[in-house]
């Protein structure tokens, strides 16, 4: 080894300290400065809420002592409309319960009706399809021969002008009239007593259908009545608890939140709530 080297290893391990010794202290500088930066922004930065804070922040504000007696009042509503639409529901039941047993003793009385008013129906249609294309062809045949006597269209165009008189009038009879006169003027065939004779009348219903039709009007009435409670039931318990409908539906939900979940409330609001709790129970079921 050449005495140039041996001078050179010392000086290089000197320059390697003097580099350490200038850039440790800065990358330690730098390390502690971040730390520090870093806890600072910890501190100053704003806490952000948990999401169950944030989820309760939209239903609703925090209850002080007369907002949650005003939501009770609103919730003592609602649960007084549902306890009526359950009895109602009750009565619908057994109306519903007694139309069926009514249907099932006298199911042979109702088919007899239902087929004999059938076969009178179709009966009566066909006849009157009959007579009616039969009256139009007598009808032409008669307009055809008359066409050119002047007394007789002046005779129709009366009928027709009087009964035109009488439907605007409202009097029934007159029309009756004058259709009547008309219908025999051109050979219209008007009278249906022909095709009754053939065919015969409707019956008449059997009593355990007019008691049936008793039975399903009553239920169809209380079923209307329970739509109108169901719909008018938060407007009510709005009313009851003095604010809108839709921020009475916010302050239910809060209460219910706080049945599953008090941890987002604060302590006053919990101690509030819990102290009226048996009160507030009953009527979220």
């Amino acid at each position: 080894m050449s005495l140039r080297h041996v001078r050179f290893i010392p000086l290089a391990a000197l320059v390697l300290v003097l580099v350490l010794v200038l850039v440790l202290p800065m990358r330690a500088d730098a390390q502690l400065g971040g730390l520090i930066k870093k806890a600072k922004e910890k501190i100053l930065a704003p806490e952000q809420p948990s999401a169950s804070a944030s989820k309760l922040e939209a239903i609703g504000d925090p209850f002080d002592d007369t907002s949650l007696t005003a939501t009770i009042a609103g919730l003592k509503v609602i649960s007084a409309r549902q306890a009526e639409i359950a009895a109602l529901d009750k009565q619908a039941d057994a109306l519903w319960t007694s139309h069926g047993a009514l249907i099932d003793k006298n199911k042979k009385i109702y088919d007899e009706y239902y087929a004999n008013r059938d076969a009178i129906s179709n009966c009566t249609d066909a006849d009157m399809a009959s007579r009616q294309k039969a009256s139009e062809a007598a009808q032409s045949a008669k307009m055809a021969e008359k066409m050119y006597d002047k007394d007789f269209m002046m005779e129709v165009m009366n009928a027709q002008r009087a009964m035109q008189e009488a439907t605007m009038k409202g009097d029934t009879v007159a029309q009756r009239t004058q259709m009547a006169k008309l219908s025999k003027l051109v050979g219209a065939d008007m009278d249906s007593s022909a095709t009754f004779k053939k065919c015969g009348r409707v019956p008449s219903k059997p009593a355990a259908m007019i008691e049936d039709e008793r039975l399903q009007k009553q239920r169809d009435d209380i079923l209307g009545r329970m739509r109108t409670l169901q719909g008018t039931s938060e407007v009510e318990a709005a009313k009851a608890a003095g604010t809108t409908p839709a921020k009475f539906l916010k302050q239910r939900e809060r209460l219910l939140t706080f049945q599953s979940d008090k941890k987002p409330f604060s302590p006053q609001e919990q101690q509030l709530i819990s102290g009226r709790m048996p009160e507030i129970a009953p009527l979220l079921k």
